[in-house]
């Protein structure tokens, strides 16, 4: 039986070539036994030949495998670019506006927005990604059809750049340089840190996008304030009284410690109006650009899937509404509320906090992601009050871009100005 199976392996050699390996190379224990040598002997040329038959099936089982596995063809896994938030210094004296400007006006942008029609609006972007992701606002092309874009970088060079994504609801849009590039990102501080009164500046290109770029200062007006700028829903602003001039659309609005705390995006241009500026907070910007960049819509973001009226108790008695509080419209057909809600039902509460301003179910709408319920009490037509449980769907938003030809006058965004 010895002799057969030492002749197998010797056919195998020959076969696939004669491998050789000796007690040393293979690190064979020594075993001591009260035998005789020649047993010894045997139980060691055993084990040589079992380690040879193992070593050898592994390289042929091996090479196998390896034969039927799929060929890796240069394949590239993309690093997608995320914001790191930075937390305001503590115990930092704060920098002149001057300083400011020297150290953060390289990572400010000049846009063009262009079509071959001719039609042009101008405005500015902030430095995302050192390899040329551009953020800026959704709305510097909402008049422009199939825009093209040329990007101008504080050191008088200029780049061709094409459109990556954009978000009407937020005004947040990401264009990319064409070219290879390497341009400085200056940091991003948590806008969550901005309070009432703190000195700010902005920086950007309103002189044109080909311009130097230009600072203005001010202060904080309020940190967070909800308005509808380009959509029909409300968003979260930092209200400043820094003067937004057309063309600082998508600059940087920074605090005094050289962190870039919001993206500018609009004021409001009325005579009865002055120096009331928006800008998105930074906070707004990391949860909505790496998703842009990463799969061209908003990822976790939440929705009910429905429209209302928020009427408060002066209007709710003027218009003989036994409540104040959100005023069913409409109920989409993929929502869950679907059936449950009726039109002119008053949502009353959320997550059992009376809702006396639209704000308090948008904000809990913003810390809660897609999947997730919430509790809606409402009063019902037949005067009955019932509590729904409401599941959260996704609202991956749409942008202003326009990729087809449409009749468009272009010009820039004009209400509010930015």
């Amino acid at each position: 039986m010895y002799e057969d199976f030492k002749n197998e392996i010797n056919n195998e050699q020959e076969q696939y070539g004669k491998h050789e390996f000796s007690a040393e190379q293979i690190n064979i224990p020594t075993v001591s036994h009260s035998g005789s040598s020649k047993g010894n002997k045997g139980i060691k040329v055993f084990c040589i030949v079992m380690v040879a038959v193992i070593l050898l099936s592994g390289c042929f089982l091996g090479g196998y495998f390896l034969g039927k596995a799929p060929k890796s063809n240069n394949i590239h896994v993309f690093d997608y670019p995320e914001l790191n938030l930075q937390s305001k210094p503590q115990n930092s004296n704060a920098a002149s506006s001057s300083e400011l400007y020297s150290s953060l006006s390289s990572s400010v942008v000049g846009i063009l927005v262009y079509n071959d029609k001719g039609e042009m609006s101008e405005a500015s972007g902030v430095v995302y990604s050192e390899d040329g992701y551009i953020v800026t606002n959704d709305h510097i092309y909402s008049t422009v059809p199939k825009a093209k874009f040329k990007v101008f970088t504080s050191d008088g060079n200029e780049y061709d750049a094409y459109y990556v994504a954009g978000d009407t609801r937020s005004d947040l849009a990401v264009i990319k340089i064409s070219d290879k590039v390497r341009l400085k990102v200056s940091p991003f501080g948590d806008s969550d840190d901005v309070i009432t009164g703190e000195s700010v500046c902005a920086i950007g290109c309103p002189n044109g996008y080909s311009a130097k770029s230009t600072i203005t200062c001010g202060i904080v007006s309020v940190p967070k304030v909800r308005q509808s700028i380009t959509s029909s829903y409300s968003s979260n602003f930092i209200q400043t009284d820094t003067a937004i001039n057309p063309g600082n659309s998508g600059g940087a609005l920074i605090n005094m410690y050289g962190q870039i705390i919001g993206i500018t995006s609009s004021k409001i241009a009325a005579t009865s109006y002055e120096g009331v500026g928006y800008a998105i907070p930074s906070k707004t910007v990391k949860r909505v650009v790496s998703s842009l960049i990463e799969s061209g819509n908003v990822k976790n973001r939440s929705r009910l899937g429905i429209s209302y009226v928020f009427y408060n108790s002066a209007m709710a008695e003027i218009n003989n509404m036994a409540s104040h509080g959100l005023l069913v419209a409409e109920v989409t057909s993929d929502s869950s509320l679907y059936g449950k809600l009726k039109k002119d039902d008053i949502i009353t509460r959320v997550n059992d906090i009376e809702i006396n301003d639209d704000a308090v179910i948008l904000d809990i709408l913003e810390e809660l992601k897609p999947g997730e319920y919430i509790t809606l009490t409402v009063l019902k037509q037949s005067g009955s009050v019932e509590n729904i449980s409401a599941l959260l769907l996704n609202d991956e938003g749409s942008s202003s871009y326009i990729n087809t030809d449409t009749s468009g006058s272009g010009g820039d965004f004009n209400f509010p100005v930015g």
